[in-house]
Formats: C-alpha cells, structure tokens, sequence
C-alpha cells in the first residue's frame, strides 16, 4: 500500500490519501501528530507533497517521522516536496512552521539515526523548480534502512 500525507484538495491515483479533512478523494482522515491507523511496517510508500512544513522542527517533526518510520516496510521511501527556503516564496505563508533547504535535509537524515535504530538511505536530494516564478522546491526521497 502507498500513502499519500496532506494530500488535501489533491489527491493521487494508486495512493490511499489521507488528510485531517475530509475532501473529495480524501480515503482515510486522520491527525498525522497521533499514532497513524497502519500497522507497523505496512506501508511501501509514504508521499509527502507541500506538508512536511507545517510542522515545527523538533519534536512535532520528529514524531511524524516516528510515524512515517513505524509504518513504512524496510526499504520502503518517504518522498516529498517542500519550499525551498530562501528561494520560495511560499516558505513565509503563516501556516509553514520549518524552512527547507537540502543541507536541513541531509542533517535531519543523519541526525534522526541518533535517536535510534531508525536509519534513512539519502536517494535523491535536489532543487525541484515550478513553471511559476519564485516558487522552488526542495524535492527528496529517503529510504528505510534496517540495521
């Protein structure tokens, strides 16, 4: 099963979609700060796009990656796109409560291994730029490595 977080007003194909609303498209409604209704290791993909910047860094981060982590199958990918900070416009909306960059990433990647057993595999860490002006992404995809 592949999930897709945040997915809000878009949903995607050959994803379960969830949100805490429920939208049109929107499969399963949950708050992505409490434990997630999957078992552990279920899931084979975990898609995160424009919703990892809602939550502070620190503990409310570091908890959806608890989740993220708890549910995903070994060697199963988190991907996800976030503003890039500065470049992106969107990195200054209220609601955005962690600045991007690929260097946060990296770190946070390294960094979340020190909590525990849970290691990331850095596949794919680049700038994703959007048609419209002044609105970058950083786009990234980490791995589940099981010790």
């Amino acid at each position: 099963m592949k999930i897709n977080i945040g997915c809000g007003k878009m949903p995607e194909e050959g994803f379960t979609n969830c949100d805490h609303v429920k939208y049109d498209g929107v499969d399963k409604v949950f708050d992505l700060r409490k434990k997630w209704p999957f078992k552990d290791e279920e899931i084979d993909e975990v898609r995160a796009r424009q919703i990892l910047e809602h939550f502070a860094p620190g503990d409310d981060l570091l908890k959806l990656l608890d989740e993220v982590w708890r549910v995903l199958k070994p060697g199963a990918i988190l991907e996800a796109w976030v503003p890039k900070y500065p470049q992106s416009d969107y990195v200054f909306l209220p609601d955005h409560l962690s600045f991007w960059t690929e260097t946060f990433v990296w770190a946070l990647a390294t960094d979340y291994q020190t909590r525990g057993n849970q290691k990331w595999e850095i596949e794919l860490v680049e700038q994703f730029d959007h048609p419209e002006p002044n609105n970058v992404d950083v786009h990234f995809k980490l791995r589940k490595v099981v010790k």
